[in-house]
């Protein structure tokens, strides 16, 4: 496992030290931190060349602050970011591989517990949210702390302080072994997640019930995606218009909809208004969506419109879900991909349009498009 966590960490520790950079000075500070604390710790163990290394990483970052702190005349960017937090991992990891315990990457870890944590739990609320993991927000700790009412520079102390703290704490690492070393590092790293918790950075409740609302979400997708695979086969077998409109209300009925109209004029001009709704469902006016869909038909230049409810059932979005699944059905299976009729075939043709005023999922309109519709 030496070789995928090895990469985690880096990759981690870099986007870390990255996302962090959201006030002036405050990755900067943090970083010349962690390096005071990885320098300590090579010289505990011996290792003078990364000590060196650290040192002077710390010098050239705290001769960086006097430019960089609040406000501003220099910028660190994201170059400057992670570049940092790549030369932190790798210096880490090779302070741990040195050494016999694990105390050289647990004490990084205790130094960029903000940075650590506060990707974390980035990460997971953009997710319990369905927003891509690298979406900008203003959920981080730094813009909480901001929302509290705190001043741009005494959020940044306020950090400085918790990482001095944290990493101060861990130092005892160095001179105890094995369970206290251990207790020590669970002791700081729950007082790092203790300050998220206290500026509201995470909750466990919400979180929760995220969880939940997004299990809920991808069972009723895998639900409407097997009844939208039921409707495509339906589609398939229509050949004709009667079988495509009887193809619909049946697609209708395993989406779970209320009601479907179209008008269709006849070649004499006169118009007849085709309806099927759903005996299982009677909800309420309030409860229903009402949309109108076109519908591509064979005549160049003519469109059919199509009203379709969906109820509510508590959630728009559920409902919108089977709207677009409905649309795209009718869409890619409209009346202009049916086949056109042979010279032969027309007879039957008649007698099936005779047929489909008698099926009950067609009833005629007496008085053109505006008389009343009754199923």
């Amino acid at each position: 496992m030496a070789w995928p966590l090895t990469v985690f960490w880096i990759l981690g520790i870099t986007n870390a030290v990255n996302l962090i950079d959201g006030l002036d000075g405050l990755a900067a500070g943090i970083c010349a931190i962690v390096c005071g604390v990885i320098g300590v710790f090579s010289l505990h163990t011996g290792q003078m060349t990364m000590a060196l290394l650290m040192v002077a990483l710390l010098g050239s970052l705290s001769g960086f602050l006097l430019f960089n702190f609040n406000p501003a005349r220099v910028f660190m960017g994201d170059c400057g970011s992670l570049f940092l937090g790549f030369v932190i991992a790798g210096a880490s990891i090779m302070c741990a591989t040195k050494s016999a315990t694990l105390v050289g990457l647990a004490l990084p870890f205790l130094a960029l517990g903000i940075p650590i944590f506060d990707t974390l739990f980035t990460m997971t609320r953009r997710v319990l949210e369905r927003r891509h993991i690298f979406s900008p927000d203003r959920g981080h700790i730094h813009h909480r702390l901001l929302d509290m009412g705190l001043r741009h520079g005494h959020v940044v102390i306020f950090i400085y302080v918790v990482t001095l703290v944290a990493a101060g704490l861990g130092m005892f690492m160095l001179v105890v072994r094995h369970t206290g070393a251990l207790m020590i590092f669970l002791c700081v790293l729950s007082m790092v997640v203790m300050v998220f918790r206290v500026v509201g950075a995470i909750r466990l409740r919400e979180t929760i019930v995220g969880l939940r609302r997004n299990m809920k979400i991808t069972h009723h997708q895998k639900a409407r995606k097997r009844e939208f695979d039921t409707a495509v086969l339906q589609m398939n077998s229509a050949k004709t218009f009667g079988q495509w409109w009887e193809a619909i209300g049946m697609s209708a009925g395993e989406m779970d909809l209320v009601w479907v109209s179209m008008d269709v004029t006849n070649r004499d001009g006169t118009v007849r208004t085709l309806v099927w709704r759903n005996a299982k469902q009677s909800p309420a006016m309030d409860d229903l969506i009402d949309v109108t869909l076109p519908v591509r038909q064979r005549r160049a230049g003519q469109l059919l419109r199509m009203q379709v409810g969906v109820a509510v059932n508590g959630s728009l979005e559920f409902s919108g879900q089977r709207i677009a699944l409905f649309t795209r059905l009718v869409d890619e299976h409209s009346v202009a991909h049916l086949p056109w009729l042979t010279s032969g075939s027309a007879r039957s043709f008649r007698a099936e349009r005779v047929a489909d005023w008698r099926s009950p999922l067609v009833k005629p309109v007496q008085g053109g498009a505006s008389g009343s519709v009754k199923s």
